[in-house]
């Protein structure tokens, strides 16, 4: 059985959005021993940089003498593997965002934290269509961090518990003050 893997990333913006590979197998002449062990056969395709849809073409005899040496050979003399990788443009979606949508973490002891948002302020995702076609503003969890901040006044980068498939930008503002403190009230 062959696996093919993508490594790398490609140009900033990019995603591979699917790998298609033909034959899935091969068959392979070894000693018992060999074959035992050869239950996957795992080739590399290298993404790093491509902006482009790439076809590549692999000649399994030199890649399974290169990986095993002469021990292992392909039964067939002119066994090509053909991989194409298709590389796609993330696209961007807009969702405008209101105070509650975004939670503020770490807040230190004492202090209250207050986000500000203005009418209409938007926050830009990137990611696979596939993906954005179907989030929602739930999904993100939308939150900032103000960890050791101090009382004061704060444009902060929005961050999203999503997960590594979505980018997220925008910042909001986010004052922090001491918290009011309770005093007893005495009757006169």
């Amino acid at each position: 059985e062959i696996e093919v893997v993508t490594v790398g990333t490609p140009v900033s913006g990019y995603y591979v959005e699917k790998l298609d590979y033909a034959p899935r197998t091969v068959m392979l002449a070894a000693d018992e021993n060999t074959l035992r062990e050869l239950e996957k056969i795992s080739i590399e395709l290298d993404v790093t940089g491509l902006s482009k849809n790439t076809e590549t073409q692999l000649l399994l005899s030199d890649f399974i003498e290169e990986k095993f040496g002469e021990t292992v050979y392909v039964v067939e003399d002119q066994a090509y593997i053909a991989i194409v990788a298709t590389i796609t443009p993330f696209i961007e979606k807009v969702f405008e965002i209101r105070e509650q949508d975004i939670e503020a973490r770490n807040v230190s002891e004492g202090l209250e934290c207050t986000v500000y948002t203005v009418s209409g302020q938007n926050i830009t995702l990137r990611g696979a269509e596939s993906v954005l076609n179907s989030i929602t503003l739930q999904d993100l969890k939308l939150y900032v961090d103000m960890t050791g901040s101090v009382a004061g006044t704060y444009a902060r980068q929005i961050r999203s518990d999503y997960g590594s498939d979505v980018i997220v930008s925008g910042s909001v503002m986010v004052r922090l003050t001491a918290k009011e403190e309770e005093q007893p009230r005495t009757e006169e």
